[in-house]
């Protein structure tokens, strides 16, 4: 198990100066302060990752965007409901711009 532990820890950024993700743009749904979705998130901005951060509840994307920014990262929050018809061109458009 710790073979396999050291061969996956040698993919991410000790191999990498700038992140393994460096320059690469990555949308969580669902990123709210506690889960899976946040820890995700954390990881991706680690690696160096523009993350667009999204959730029902704007203000809970929000706190996953202030502890991305506060380590370093880049973030932005979008809310809203991933099930609405619009809600996949809006994360696009907001992430583009």
């Amino acid at each position: 198990m710790a073979d396999r532990l050291a061969q996956v820890a040698g993919h991410l950024s000790a191999t990498h100066s700038r992140g393994l993700l460096n320059g690469e743009v990555a949308i969580i749904t669902e990123a709210i302060p506690q889960g899976i979705g946040r820890s995700c998130a954390l990881l991706f901005a680690k690696e160096g990752a523009k993350v667009v951060v999204t959730d029902l509840d704007e203000k809970k994307a929000q706190l996953v965007v202030d502890e991305i920014k506060l380590a370093g990262g880049d973030a932005i929050a979008i809310g809203g409901d991933v099930a609405a018809d619009d809600f996949p061109q809006r994360v696009i458009d907001l992430t583009i711009k």
